[in-house]
């Protein structure tokens, strides 16, 4: 599964997808995703392990 981060123009946060909680930081999105559940209906057991570059997708 692939989830892209998005930078919100709004608040100038990021978040994950379309509905994830805004981040102040993509290293303190992938801390919280570690830990917790990907907010993705279908896919609750998920777990974010890593980030891969945009040029590699």
């Amino acid at each position: 599964m692939h989830m892209r981060i998005q930078k919100s123009t709004e608040s100038d946060k990021f978040i994950l997808g379309q509905f994830s909680s805004p981040f102040n930081s993509i290293p303190q999105m992938i801390k919280h995703y570690s830990s917790n559940q990907l907010p993705i209906r279908g896919a609750e057991h998920m777990c974010l392990l890593q980030p891969v570059i945009a040029q590699l997708l």
